[in-house]
């Protein structure tokens, strides 16, 4: 799970498992990965499309969102060795989002 903030003005999307993310106004997306790209010691780039509006109608936010981008990744990759079951860790990162709408 992630806060995301928008450049430039103050806007907030969590972004949570599904993957999800869901903006203020409670309009919501589901998107699938379409393209990954490795980068060593970090989470992997990705490209996302959209492939449900949950919650959404036109005029909200995430509503005309077709397609994310996960780009200028650092950190996040996960502790290495065994693991207990049922534990869970957080690991930090930083990415860049970026939320496609048509032209």
């Amino acid at each position: 799970e992630a806060l995301l903030f928008a450049y430039g003005s103050f806007r907030l999307i969590y972004h949570f498992e599904g993957p999800r993310w869901r903006a203020l106004d409670g309009s919501t997306v589901v998107a699938a990965v379409a393209q990954r790209v490795p980068k060593d010691g970090t989470i992997p780039w990705l490209l996302l499309n959209v492939t449900a509006h949950e919650n959404s109608r036109p005029g909200l936010e995430l509503h005309p969102v077709t397609h994310i981008s996960r780009v200028n990744t650092s950190g996040g990759v996960g502790p290495t060795g065994s693991c207990t079951p049922g534990d869970s860790r957080r690991v930090r990162y930083g990415a860049d989002y970026v939320f496609w709408v048509p032209a």
